[in-house]
């Protein structure tokens, strides 16, 4: 049975459910252009791919894997986009973005069936691939990439937060270690960590790069007339993100 999970009422399912809306902007935040491929060969959602079954590449055995640490980490980054400041609705879309992307990189290759997104998203030409012979525990190689990630996305979170990150990743990492051939961990985190530096570098480019720091431009001149924005109040601030349809 692939689907791991039912949505049903409470709390925790309802969070769930905002993790998988807030990936499902990935395609108009990255302008997804799918490639003319078989039917066979498309890549899923990545709304469905964050939570999915995942599978150890051939010859490394089929062990499956459950939801929990990308359910983790998504929970404490819409937790970190609420206390870190300049995180606006346009800039948090962007870190689930990419967060989402750096999370399915990670573990596609243990996945049958999935193909990578290079290729298919604009600019992403290139990604680096793990090594076919070996073997690799997902889970831990979707860990340390989060981690990593969050800790880029979210530079500017205090203290707390930065520890919060620690803290989860420390707690995953002392599970596996205990469980995981010791060689296959190390390999594995060095993989997590190698996808979400090439993630990041490519998320550098698309204009909207340390956007919490520019929320509201100086030069901005809004057009006017009728029908057309106005500083609204209480606040009557500027526009927000005003060039972000240029990314």
């Amino acid at each position: 049975m692939n689907r791991l999970f039912v949505i049903k009422s409470g709390t925790k399912n309802i969070g769930l459910a905002r993790v998988l809306l807030l990936l499902a902007l990935l395609g108009c935040l990255l302008n997804m252009q799918a490639a003319p491929v078989a039917a066979a060969q498309h890549a899923p959602s990545l709304s469905a791919v964050a939570v999915s079954r995942t599978t150890a590449p051939e010859g490394a055995g089929k062990a499956g894997y459950d939801s929990e640490v990308a359910i983790a980490w998504f929970e404490l980054s819409l937790e970190l986009v609420t206390e870190t400041p300049g995180f606006t609705p346009p800039v948090a879309s962007r870190a689930f973005g990419y967060l989402g992307v750096t999370l399915y990189e990670t573990v596609q290759p243990g996945m049958d069936g999935y193909r990578s997104l290079a290729g298919q998203l604009n600019k992403l030409y290139w990604l680096p691939r793990p090594h076919g012979w070996a073997d690799y525990h997902w889970p831990s190689a979707a860990n340390a990439a989060l981690a990593s990630m969050m800790r880029m996305l979210f530079a500017t979170t205090n203290d707390e937060n930065q520890q919060a990150i620690d803290a989860l990743e420390q707690r995953f990492a002392e599970r596996y270690q205990a469980n995981v051939e010791a060689t296959t961990y190390r390999r594995s985190v060095a993989w997590g960590l190698t996808m979400a530096d090439a993630i990041y570098t490519w998320s550098m480019t698309d204009g909207g790069h340390e956007g919490y720091l520019r929320n509201f431009s100086d030069t901005y001149a809004a057009p006017v007339g009728t029908g057309l924005w106005v500083p609204t109040p209480p606040g009557y601030s500027a526009a927000l993100q005003p060039y972000w349809v240029e990314n």
